[in-house]
């Protein structure tokens, strides 16, 4: 397999966290009739699925060898402040909880590094990008055009 072509695997990842974080969860797609969520316990689906593209992630940075020494002191302050968010789950009321969410807040971080380890990066932005246009647009124009009575956003 070409180079190309495991660039442009590797970067479904992307698409697939990028796709899921601008909509709604894959919990609420699949259970639409689920009206109460309990914030502490999360859906199991979205954790797993979530959890699964980080992994996946990391086997991709791992395989290209991204020097993380280097990473880190070229992103000193991005680091600092992982740490810091890190340590701030001791006096949270709901550590777990947290502990959730700063697991999704580093996932964030590796998949835009698997992105920004692509060469030229501008062009893996851009492909990740342009993936997310040609799913988001047409259901957009679906949903306004044929179930706009489902679409109340705003109520008084």
């Amino acid at each position: 397999m070409d180079a190309g072509k495991k660039r442009r695997l590797s970067l479904w990842i992307p698409f697939l966290w990028y796709a899921s974080v601008s909509t709604r969860g894959l919990s609420a797609w699949f259970s639409p009739d689920q009206t109460v969520f309990d914030y502490e316990k999360g859906s199991p689906l979205d954790r797993s699925f979530f959890l699964i593209l980080i992994l996946a992630g990391l086997i991709v940075l791992v395989r290209k060898r991204v020097p993380w020494g280097s990473i880190i002191r070229s992103n000193r302050w991005l680091f600092w402040i992982l740490v810091y968010t890190l340590i701030s789950l001791l006096w949270s009321n709901f550590p777990a909880v947290a502990f959730k969410r700063w697991i999704k807040l580093v996932g964030s971080v590796v998949i835009g590094l698997v992105v920004l380890t692509e060469y030229p990066q501008i062009e893996s932005i851009s492909t990740v990008l342009r993936r997310c246009f040609l799913v988001h647009i047409p259901i957009d124009i679906l949903l306004v055009k044929y179930f706009t009575s489902g679409l109340i956003l705003f109520q008084f």
